[in-house]
């Protein structure tokens, strides 16, 4: 059950959320998609876009297979789901300090997650693929946890497919959070390991529907998954995105400079908890400190 403190910092986060997205409100201008979808009322999320859920999604909440513009009920409604879903976030976590609002408020206070939030139709649909990124680590009974995190991560590919990279990150808190309670070993290389068999299975399953099943076709516009060396395609990506964040933004690459060494800092300082019985896994779990805030920072691009 969510307690007071929960749900007064859940109020705080929905209100804060609001100013934040108020200029996009006022602002009321069409993005590039939003003018044939409010005009001709079509969806394309599924046939070009590979996401069978947000086509699901917008056509359940317009009660409608046409679109038309309601707007600014989608993003308000976002955001509703997005707040719920930090709710359930904070409770995991048992936190119920209103300074943790900062963390959440990144998620949603990204600079470059303004252009996606712009959009009149497709913000509701960003805001859920977040929202259900944070759903993954609800502790769920341990019958069901397995399909729980498998579901979870389909219907985020399914609403956009570069959340997958959010989810990563919101994925690797449990492992910590095994970490932090002081675990030994096993249990937190097991939790590692059914993580991974649940993102791995979850993406498997929407690559067979999508690529297999229903042979969906995306245009290069749009995000879709790697055909050929993955490893290659990360270092690439990783590449123009570095390029794209020193042109833009110079001055923040030492401030993500600063922020990885904490971060790698803190991970070590977790993982220190952890109860080791030979010097094999304490090299393991060292590498695995290493690894997750490594991981996370290729992610958030």
């Amino acid at each position: 059950m969510l307690c007071t403190n929960h749900l007064k910092i859940g109020k705080q986060f929905f209100i804060l959320g609001l100013v934040y997205i108020l200029p996009i409100i006022l602002a009321n201008i069409y993005y590039y998609d939003d003018y044939g979808r409010a005009l001709l009322g079509y969806t394309h999320w599924y046939t070009t876009d590979g996401r069978p859920a947000a086509e699901l999604l917008m056509r359940v909440f317009l009660q409608s297979r046409n679109m038309y513009d309601i707007f600014p009920l989608p993003i308000i409604s976002g955001l509703l789901l997005l707040t719920f879903a930090f709710l359930l976030f904070i409770k995991f976590l048992n936190i119920n300090d209103a300074k943790f609002l900062v963390v959440g408020l990144s998620i949603l206070a990204n600079p470059y997650f303004i252009e996606p939030l712009s959009y009149r139709f497709d913000s509701l649909i960003f805001l859920a693929s977040i929202s259900f990124s944070l759903f993954f680590i609800y502790p769920a009974a341990k019958k069901i946890r397995f399909f729980f995190g498998v579901i979870c991560t389909v219907i985020v590919l399914a609403l956009y497919q570069t959340s997958f990279n959010v989810l990563l990150c919101i994925a690797t808190i449990p492992i910590y959070f095994e970490a932090k309670n002081n675990r030994n070993y096993n249990e937190v290389i097991k939790k590692l390991l059914s993580t991974l068999a649940e993102l791995t299975t979850g993406l498997t399953v929407y690559v067979v529907w999508e690529k297999i099943i229903m042979k969906t076709i995306t245009n290069d516009y749009h995000p879709s998954t790697i055909t050929g060396s993955v490893v290659v395609k990360i270092l690439s990506n990783f590449e123009s995105y570095i390029i794209f964040v020193y042109n833009n933004t110079p001055n923040i690459i030492l401030y993500i400079a600063v922020l990885y060494l904490l971060s790698v800092y803190s991970s070590f300082e977790l993982m220190k908890r952890v109860k080791t019985c030979s010097i094999l896994e304490k090299i393991s779990i060292k590498l695995l400190a290493f690894f997750l805030p490594t991981m996370s920072l290729g992610c958030i691009v």
